[in-house]
């Protein structure tokens, strides 16, 4: 295996267990979203960037989840954001 086919591996694995992370939060304990997204907001800006671009799609949903917008919206929004985001980095397409 080279090394451009690991880090892309890698970076596959590591944002399907961000999302599943996402969606086993969602489902059994929602508050702790919350809980994450005041400590995201809490961190100095700088870090904000670098951990909002490092896990950007995961963020944006994070995002969406916490704006006032209707349920079924953030659903959707979050649910289009995760499928995306996993068929764009998925190692295997060709």
């Amino acid at each position: 295996m080279k090394i451009g086919q690991f880090i892309i591996l890698v970076a596959f694995f590591s944002l399907a267990i961000l999302w599943f992370g996402f969606l086993v939060l969602l489902l059994f304990a929602p508050a702790m979203l919350d809980s994450i997204w005041f400590a995201f907001r809490g961190l100095p800006l700088p870090a904000q960037i670098v951990i909002g671009v490092a896990t950007l799609p995961v963020a944006l949903a994070l995002m969406i989840w916490e704006s006032p917008w209707a349920l079924w919206l953030r659903l959707v929004s979050a649910i289009v954001l995760a499928a995306f985001s996993i068929f764009l980095s998925f190692p295997w397409r060709d």
